[in-house]
């Protein structure tokens, strides 16, 4: 009898693999199909949201014009907010006093910034913040957007962003990098959840896909984690050319990085949101924002951090002093 032995070479090509920490794509498929279906099962407790659609020329769903202001919660939030933020701050002052560099503290200052992509993505996306005449700061495509924003961003902002920019000076692995941006995504999830729940500051309307838990929509994780990542990853890269008060260019690149990645995984969702779909369809747009949310960190792990995105025990890329940079090259 013949019994047939694997090769050297398919035997050296495993090796190889499980030695560069690759996963095992049978298993990370298995995983990410229970979880899909997890969350389709979450979403389908919650009743089809009421569309009230407009009948004139756009045929999309209208804001909840009527929605109620709460100052009290308003309040509460901007000061936890607040905390959260100088958290993040104070921890990129501290790096500073240590190291002389301020390209942390660029890093979180920037944070704020996301408010003006924030109002387009909110457009598209179905955001409504209820109206006060005594909570308006600015006013972009008729849309009224108040204090909270700039404490909701500069709270998340700042904390995780900061967070993402020390794991890749810290050289940790591409398994950390990636937990990283999970961190990120499930903070969104906590932040968001907490301010839904408390009311009377922002609310989704329209055909919103995958309400897993209570009030958010979870398509949104994958793009405020994916914006904060990319800003972070970009100043990490630039270091070297932001040094000192070239730092302040991090007020133009955060912003640039959130509606980026809004506008590489979202449209599946934002077509689904703004019309009227059953309930599949709906769904399945929600999902491939999701897989495209992972497509864009694995490209910017690939293309920004110069790693193999998926050799998870991966270090990272030897560091080429200015004097020495070759183009292609990491810096």
């Amino acid at each position: 009898m013949i019994t047939a032995t694997p090769s050297n070479e398919s035997m050296s090509t495993s090796s190889s693999r499980r030695k560069h920490g690759h996963p095992n794509w049978a298993v990370v498929a298995a995983v990410a199909v229970v979880v899909v279906a997890i969350m389709l099962a979450l979403t389908a407790r919650h009743d089809t949201p009421k569309l009230n659609i407009d009948r004139g020329a756009f045929r999309m769903p209208t804001p909840p014009v009527d929605a109620k202001y709460s100052g009290g919660n308003t309040l509460a939030s901007i000061i936890w907010l607040g905390v959260v933020a100088l958290v993040g701050f104070g921890l990129a002052i501290r790096d500073f006093a240590r190291s002389r560099l301020p390209l942390a503290m660029f890093v979180t200052i920037s944070a704020p910034m996301i408010i003006f992509p924030e109002v387009f993505v909110d457009v598209m996306g179905a955001v409504w913040y209820p109206l006060s005449e005594s909570d308006n700061v600015f006013t972009i495509l008729g849309r009224q957007m108040g204090t909270f924003i700039i404490a909701g961003w500069f709270g998340f902002g700042s904390l995780f962003m900061y967070t993402i920019y020390k794991v890749f000076e810290r050289g940790l692995s591409t398994r950390g990098i990636w937990l990283a941006f999970l961190a990120a995504g499930i903070g969104s999830i906590v932040f968001e959840e907490i301010l839904q729940n408390l009311g009377g500051m922002y609310l989704y309307y329209g055909n919103q896909p995958l309400i897993v838990l209570w009030k958010l929509p979870w398509w949104w994780m994958p793009c405020n984690a994916g914006g904060v990542f990319l800003a972070a990853a970009i100043a990490y890269r630039l270091r070297d050319s932001l040094r000192g008060w070239r730092g302040l260019a991090m007020l133009v690149i955060t912003p640039a990085s959130m509606g980026g990645v809004y506008g590489f995984i979202a449209l599946p969702s934002w077509i689904v949101v703004n019309g009227k779909y059953n309930w599949w369809v709906t769904q399945l747009g929600g999902v491939a924002t999701l897989v495209l949310g992972v497509v864009c960190v694995a490209l910017i792990i690939r293309l920004v951090l110069n790693r193999d995105p998926w050799d998870l025990s991966g270090d990272a890329p030897q560091r080429v002093p200015a004097q020495d940079y070759v183009p292609g090259t990491v810096k």
